[in-house]
């Protein structure tokens, strides 16, 4: 990761909430989250050509993410091992948090400068390589870079101003994603001086970052709850040039830490979802509702009365099997009207939302 805003056990139904984005060269290949058929178990991202991961969980509840420490003046030693190794090692791992944390210490030396977070899901720590330090964090939010927690570059100021803001909308991901997707550069006079170029520092200075042969890969929104009931939404951007402001894939993956996967028979018709990543979702805990790719979904807990944003399209609820909802017209459902997912059963509840052509058709939804 390149930034990470997280929220330590401040919101009263989130203990864990992080908002972060990963920026990487356009061509260095890389899969978006899924679980990982080699590691049982563990939930990230991958880089296919190093095979490790910048930020990942377990079904056990432990959380890791890393950012690079830049630095230009210290090169890594030739055949220096990947630092993605270290997050999916950690996670892998059963020691506490700071044992766990020391452990990586001992050893950071072999590795180009980083900052690893890591939870175990009760405490929340980090090693600072540029240090090498480790200590454990107090409840707050923490913004991090590619400098030492906390530095108050401007996109990390920004992020931590703006993760505040938005935790009272939660679950709802959209205030996240829109942070996420800001890519308004600092001031000159505000740019830090970290050994590259000035041209360098203003295309690195957004939390959106499009720079030549660089950019943002992804957005990655973590939302784990006080039960254990964990979401894991990821946007991954496209590379070229182009199309650089659409998403060329946006997966969300649910599950209850510390429970096992829940067997079942998805169901073909939602077509949001691939059979792979069908066959890959534990426990439906959730409904997305997403009108295109390119707007955020909507989240709609069971039991959790929320309203659809004014300035959402109008727009019809197709084949819903599994869902039951309140306080819809029909199948439709129209901006501003308070919805409540009353109860989903069966496979992964991603629905995409339409624009009708005619007159709603006979609810679809039980």
């Amino acid at each position: 990761m390149c930034l990470i805003a997280l929220a330590w056990r401040v919101h009263p139904d989130y203990p864990l909430v992080v908002a972060a984005n990963r920026d990487e060269f356009l061509d260095r290949p890389a899969a978006p989250a899924h679980w990982w058929p080699d590691a049982p178990g563990l939930l990230a991202g991958r880089d296919l050509e190093a095979g490790g991961t910048w930020m990942g969980l377990t079904r056990g509840g432990r959380f890791a993410a890393l950012t690079n420490y830049r630095d230009p003046s210290q090169r890594p030693a030739s055949g220096a091992p990947s630092r993605g190794l270290l997050v999916r090692d950690t996670l892998l791992s059963t020691a506490s948090t700071l044992d766990t944390l020391t452990h990586v210490a001992a050893d950071s030396a072999r590795y180009a400068g980083f900052n690893l977070l890591f939870s175990d899901g009760k405490r929340l720590g980090i090693h600072e390589s540029a240090r090498n330090t480790v200590r454990l964090l107090e409840p707050g939010i923490h913004g991090l870079s590619n400098h030492l927690l906390g530095t108050p570059w401007p996109k990390v100021r920004t992020a931590r101003e703006r993760l505040a803001a938005a935790l009272p909308t939660l679950p709802d991901p959209a205030a996240l994603l829109t942070l996420l997707r800001d890519p308004t550069p600092a001031a000159d006079a505000h740019l830090p001086e970290t050994g590259v170029s000035l041209e360098w520092e203003r295309h690195l200075s957004p939390i959106f970052i499009r720079a030549p042969g660089y950019g943002t890969r992804c957005s990655s929104l973590i939302l784990v709850g006080a039960d254990g009931q964990t979401l894991f939404h990821e946007w991954t951007w496209e590379a070229h040039a182009e199309n650089r402001d659409l998403p060329r894939s946006a997966v969300t993956h649910c599950f209850h830490a510390g429970q096992p996967p829940a067997r079942h028979r998805p169901d073909s018709s939602h077509a949001a979802f691939s059979a792979r990543q069908a066959a890959q979702a534990v426990r439906v805990s959730a409904v997305m509702l997403q009108a295109s790719p390119v707007l955020p979904c909507l989240l709609f807990l069971p039991g959790k009365r929320q309203k659809l944003p004014k300035d959402f399209p109008f727009c019809a609820v197709n084949g819903i099997n599994g869902v039951r909802i309140a306080q819809s017209i029909g199948n439709t459902v129209r901006p501003g009207r308070t919805i409540e997912i009353l109860s989903c059963s069966g496979g992964p509840k991603w629905h995409k939302l339409s624009t009708p052509t005619s007159s709603p058709s006979t609810p679809s939804v039980i």
